[in-house]
């Protein structure tokens, strides 16, 4: 579905009029198209999505064998879910020392020039 850009400006994102002026200019793909346009090209998509199944179905079969199935389709939604999106139970050793970094705020990650923000940001928080 197309939508008019002022209409999807008002949906989704509230914008300057500096940043319409910089869409309109510049489009709105913010990466380098030299690192974007590789990764699309059909051969490296059919790769990577054959890469993808190949481990996905070898941590299914494992599933299988763990659970004593007597295959992949004998398996249960939630062992599939486990298989495919579950971690194995760790025990640290206690608890984990967390610290919840201040926010930085107008920051995308979908922005390399935000990304860099980011990365100097987590840098003077951690590497201090």
């Amino acid at each position: 579905m197309h939508a008019p850009y002022p209409l999807f400006a008002q949906a989704l994102v509230p914008l300057t009029t500096e940043e319409r002026r910089v869409i309109r200019r510049d489009g709105p793909i913010v990466e380098d198209w030299a690192a974007i346009v590789p990764l699309l090209q059909p051969a490296q998509v059919r790769a990577d999505l054959s890469a993808i199944t190949r481990e996905s179905c070898g941590l299914l079969r494992a599933a299988a064998q763990t659970a004593g199935c007597a295959g992949v389709g004998a398996l249960s939604l939630p062992q599939i879910a486990r298989a495919l999106f579950g971690r194995e139970k760790v025990d640290p050793g206690g608890r984990t020392p967390m610290r919840v970094l201040p926010i930085i705020y107008d920051c995308d990650t979908k922005s390399y020039a935000d990304n860099e923000k980011i990365w100097t940001h987590l840098e003077s928080e951690v590497c201090m």
